[in-house]
This record gives C-alpha cells, structure tokens and sequence, in this order.
C-alpha cells in the first residue's frame, strides 16, 4: 500500500513472532503499517538494513542506525527517524551475560537461529561430547522448581554421566575453557569443554531499558495487550 498522510502510523518492532497475530489483523486500509525486525530492517514501503537505536515516547519517533555501503564498498552508517501514532513492541528479551568476561564472545546461547546454528555447525552437539558438566551459584539445580521436578533432573544428569559444580559462580569464559572459584581449595578451577552453553536467563535489550526510563521520567502511561486483545 502506498503511504497515505491522512492515515494514522503504526510502527511494530518485533525480534520474534509475538507481533505476527497482530500484523495479520492490521486494516492497512484504515493505517500506514511500519513492520520492522529491531536488527535487519523490513518495512512495508522500503527495505533496509539497520538497527532501531533509539525510541522517543514523548514526541513519538524511531531512530535507526542505517547501514549503506558505497560504490567503493565503504561502509557508512547514518541516522533515520520514523514517526508513529502507534507503537507496537514486541522485541523480547536477550541473554543476561552478567557482565563476566567471555560469556558474549565465546558461550552459546541457544536462545535465537543463528545461536542454535552456530552450535550445530562449528562445534557439534552436545552429545556427541564423551562428558557435560553443568556450573551453578545456587545450591541445586532448578532451584526454583518443585522438589520432584529438581530430584528427576538431578539422577538423569547422574545417568547421562553430567557432572554438576554447585554453589560456583562462573569468573571468567574462554575459547573452550570455563574459569570458576575453586571454594574448598581456595583457587581458580579452570575446566577444559568442547563448548559453553549459557542458559542463566534472560533481561531487557538496551533499547528496551532506556524505553523504560523514559517512560518513567515522563510519568507516561504503561498499558500491556496480550494477543486476546488482538
């Protein structure tokens, strides 16, 4: 459709498919329809590559990163704001590194595609390791679970021969090497891995934290729509 400046502007910016229900109910007879992934752009009127960097609630703008490459293979990044009447975000959540080094650089998330295909492509699966091991800060595994589901989870890591390094706070990853408090002997564990696999959950994207900020500097009202809504 093409762009009407009598229609109202929704922008959706979506990382997963929470926004998916609702784009397909959208009457792009009543609304422009901005839909963008919160890396690689797509819109409905144009296609791009770049990144939404920046988001202002009071005057309702967009910001992105653009990336452009010249004619001699340059590449340039510049500044495109988008204005909404309208804004639909569903950009989900990313792993929480904790700030310890390495984590980012070196650990499988298995939280996205392209972590899951990074796994499986350059370092094989987890079974087809001879030993896993499993480190934890709390004293059990699932420590928020129920006592059965933690019992059942603790024998089956015992019968697949998975080793597991409670109440050890990971310090520091490296290329196939995990460093950890050694508590009992007062030193740096360092153990040797085929791959790190980091599952210790998940917080807010950067935009998303300075969205909240905002939101709470301007006393602006929070309203959640879940998909019955749709």
């Amino acid at each position: 459709m093409p762009f009407d400046s009598d229609k109202k502007a929704v922008v959706v910016l979506r990382r997963g498919w929470g926004a998916m229900s609702l784009l397909s109910t959208l009457d792009t007879e009543e609304y422009n329809v901005e839909f963008f992934l919160v890396h690689a752009t797509v819109a409905q009127r144009r296609l791009i590559e770049a990144e939404a960097t920046d988001i202002d609630p009071t005057n309702k703008a967009v910001t992105f990163t653009v990336r452009q490459i010249t004619l001699r293979s340059r590449v340039l990044r510049v500044q495109l704001q988008i204005k909404y009447d309208y804004l639909v975000y569903t950009v989900g959540a990313e792993v929480q590194a904790f700030n310890i080094l390495g984590v980012k650089e070196h650990a499988v998330f298995m939280k996205e595609l392209h972590e899951a295909e990074r796994m499986t492509s350059s370092r094989g699966t987890p079974s087809s390791a001879r030993r896993q091991g499993q480190a934890r800060r709390s004293p059990s595994v699932l420590p928020r679970c129920i006592k059965q589901l933690i019992t059942y989870t603790e024998s089956t890591f015992e019968e697949s021969n998975i080793d597991s390094l409670m109440k050890t706070m990971v310090k520091e990853v490296k290329e196939c090497r995990c460093r950890t408090p050694d508590a009992q002997q007062d030193h740096q564990l360092e153990v040797s891995c085929s791959l790190v696999v980091w599952a210790a959950g998940n917080e807010g994207r950067k935009i998303t934290q300075d969205l909240m900020a905002k939101l709470r500097a301007v006393h602006l009202h929070l309203a959640v729509m879940t998909p019955s809504h749709w």
